[in-house]
């Protein structure tokens, strides 16, 4: 079986936001659409159902403005890719296989980087 990838460049955001007080603030990032299937502009209320969190992280504030950068590759949702069966077999074939069931448990719920 085939399962086709989606690969993409790693990238920089870059959040500006003001802040009453220091404080730490759980930041939370989100990809969804901007149009519906006819190409028409989606408005938030209606495209939130098809959001799909892409990272989460703390940032410590400080009062007045802050500025926030982070890269893609510094997400905790996602995993880099997993081998797939046929280098697995040629591991294993190789006598270079190595199973490592506590670092599965840890990339249980996490999305591969190329979904």
């Amino acid at each position: 079986a085939r399962q086709p990838q989606l690969n993409y460049k790693p990238f920089n955001y870059n959040i500006q936001l003001t802040s009453d007080k220091d404080s730490d603030a759980v930041v939370r990032v989100f990809f969804g659409p901007q149009y519906d299937v006819q190409g028409r502009p989606f408005n938030l209320e209606q495209a939130r159902q098809y959001f799909v969190e892409v990272d989460r992280f703390v940032a410590n504030l400080k009062s007045g403005q802050n500025q926030i950068q982070r890269n893609s590759q510094q997400s905790s949702r996602f995993v880099k890719q997993q081998p797939n069966t046929r280098s697995l077999f040629a591991q294993a074939q190789q006598g270079t296989f190595y199973y490592n069931q506590t670092n599965q448990q840890q990339q249980l719920y996490r999305l591969p980087q190329n979904l």
